[in-house]
């Protein structure tokens, strides 16, 4: 997933972690922020997406941040931070 979002021109970077969901459990959301000057919204991002993934694969939440993703030392993206975003204040968790 992540790599079909880098495909977009108007991406920086981008992670896709775990978000709760009342039917499925979970389903994928990804955190995108956008190259400076870019105007991307998810409408256009899922409409990109929808021809390099399958219906399945897409997001169903698309979060843009204007700040850097949160990285260790070694310049990987903390996912565990982004994804206790979206697990705050749920009392049964998945994973993690």
């Amino acid at each position: 997933m992540e790599k079909a979002i880098f495909a977009h021109p108007e991406v920086f970077e981008c992670a896709v972690v775990a978000a709760p969901d009342d039917t499925w459990g979970e389903i994928p959301a990804a955190i995108v922020v956008r190259k400076p000057g870019s105007t991307l919204t998810s409408d256009e991002l899922t409409e990109f997406l929808k021809a390099r993934l399958g219906k399945f694969k897409l997001p169903r939440i698309i979060a843009f941040s204007d700040d850097p993703l949160p990285k260790t030392g070694t310049g990987k993206i903390r996912k565990l931070m982004l994804r206790e975003q979206f697990w705050q204040g749920k009392t049964k968790r998945v994973q993690g």
